[in-house]
């Protein structure tokens, strides 16, 4: 059977600017907890999602110079981005501070405690959107105050995207799939009724 190579042009993904960054707190289960945030005061350029390099050991062989095997360990995704909004319902989901419900004083951590979310960031694709979805992602958020005549105050929302088993379909048509990630090409923003964040869609897009 003949090969042909695949032009690309015609069904390019090429994204940019995010329109929308979304995130919502986990429980100690790993289910969706408390209010989903859409977070507008964003600070330009400071949104990333990248994977560190891969870790790569080989098992050396005694009788040649050539690897017998190349071990190779996926690296993990890390996400940031910086809110310019240090409201009390932020650094309390998302930093860890608790709030004296008498006076509404609200107190910083003084150790860290595991925090875990999932976060959504979506970016426009002509009529669509398409988003990054961190079903697990391992907070390791810190406020900054910093440069305060020229800066705002602001929360350094970071992480590390875990691995979470994923069940898509039911019955004996149930397939699992383990991953930090998800890509959705067609995804459908959430409205005031959602209520999980990280909840999938069971269904292709219409049309497609």
């Amino acid at each position: 059977m003949a090969l042909f190579k695949t032009k690309t042009d015609g069904t390019h993904v090429t994204i940019f600017k995010p329109s929308h960054i979304y995130a919502q707190m986990l429980d100690d289960n790993g289910d969706a907890a408390g209010n989903i945030f859409d977070f507008e005061e964003v600070l330009r350029d400071t949104t990333t999602l990248s994977q560190d390099d891969n870790d790569t050991s080989e098992i050396e062989n005694e009788v040649s110079d050539d690897p017998i095997k190349s071990l190779v360990t996926l690296g993990s995704f890390q996400f940031a981005t910086t809110i310019e909004d240090i409201q009390a319902d932020i650094v309390k989901s998302f930093c860890g501070f608790e709030e004296d419900p008498t006076t509404e004083l609200v107190f910083a951590p003084a150790q860290y405690t595991e925090k875990h979310a999932v976060v959504v960031v979506v970016v426009p694709n002509g009529t669509k959107n398409v988003a990054l979805i961190m079903p697990d992602l391992q907070l390791n958020t810190r406020m900054i105050i910093e440069s305060l005549n020229s800066s705002l105050l602001g929360v350094n929302l970071q992480g590390t995207a875990q691995s979470k088993t994923i069940t898509m379909g039911s019955g004996a048509d149930a397939v699992d799939y383990k991953t930090p990630m998800v890509i959705d090409y067609d995804y459908t923003l959430p409205t005031n009724a959602t209520t999980d964040l990280g909840a999938l869609r069971s269904t292709a897009p219409s049309g497609n």
